[in-house]
């Protein structure tokens, strides 16, 4: 598990492409985990490899909001007049209308990580908050509703906690 070797092809794989959301998912994994299962390690430098994990996730997240937000449906009207352009503004939205799906289901995924290396520290009303945004996206996880509800029961809300369970359930 040599996690910190990886991490400069994923820096890489952003630098060619800054809108791969499974490079910002693999990069703040790896050194999430480097920091998890690095030996060598200081708990201060756990935690603050974990603090750089949160930031490579958090940045991810911004950088598919702005490029799925940047998403521009067209319709005919648009089109210099006259254009002898194959075009289906049908197919065209409807693949755009799938990329910003694909996108905003990545961004609930890096809200996700960034919830659990909170949970990972200890730091559990951050944890909560991030875990509440992965929840309210598109289509919540078993994963991300249960830990949710987790992080609800150790903040003492067992009411509460226990609804988001059973909807995992």
């Amino acid at each position: 598990r040599d996690y910190e070797s990886a991490i400069p092809t994923f820096q890489r794989a952003i630098d060619l492409y800054p809108n791969y959301a499974d490079a910002w998912l693999e990069l703040g994994h790896a050194r999430f985990h480097g920091a998890l299962y690095s030996p060598s390690m200081s708990v201060a430098e756990r935690t603050e490899q974990c603090r750089e994990a949160i930031r490579v996730f958090q940045d991810g997240s911004d950088r598919l909001r702005k490029f799925r937000e940047g998403l521009t449906l067209l319709d005919s009207t648009q089109l210099p007049i006259g254009s002898d352009l194959p075009f289906s503004a049908h197919a065209h939205n409807k693949s755009l209308k799938d990329l910003r799906e694909k996108l905003a289901a990545g961004e609930t995924e890096l809200f996700h990580r960034i919830s659990l290396v909170y949970f990972a520290i200890h730091e559990r009303e951050n944890a909560r908050d991030w875990a509440k945004k992965a929840i309210e996206g598109p289509k919540p996880t078993v994963e991300q509703l249960v830990l949710y509800s987790q992080i609800l029961a150790e903040l003492g809300q067992q009411a509460e906690s226990a609804k988001f369970f059973n909807r995992a359930r």
